[in-house]
């Protein structure tokens, strides 16, 4: 699966593909923990605690075929600090770890 950062709304957003939202039980208005690791980024669902580098779920379109496309909504600080590192297009996938079910973005070459 592919995801990119870009603008919405004059906002800085990042795909979520719908296997990522049905692997880590997401929906509309929950709670994004973004983790920025060595040479990835890690989301998982955030709890009621985690207060930095979060992000909310957003719908940000309703194909024709009825298709909902959900993005996060970054903070601008963290999506510049995220272009800078790894760019704008990441390769992703669905990862088991000590957090539980996590989302790795890797960044494309």
């Amino acid at each position: 699966m592919k995801a990119s950062i870009y603008q919405f709304n004059k906002k800085p957003v990042i795909y979520i593909p719908s296997a990522i939202m049905q692997a880590l039980n997401l929906k509309r208005g929950d709670r994004i923990k973004i983790t920025i690791e060595e040479d990835y980024i890690k989301i998982t669902k955030a709890n009621e605690c985690d207060a930095n580098n979060t992000a909310k779920v957003a719908l940000c379109a309703k194909y024709s075929n009825g298709r909902q496309y959900y993005a996060l909504k970054l903070p601008e600080e963290l999506a510049k600090k995220i272009e800078e590192k790894f760019g704008k297009r990441f390769e992703v996938r669905i990862k088991i770890d000590n957090d539980g079910v996590c989302a790795v973005y890797s960044p494309l070459s």
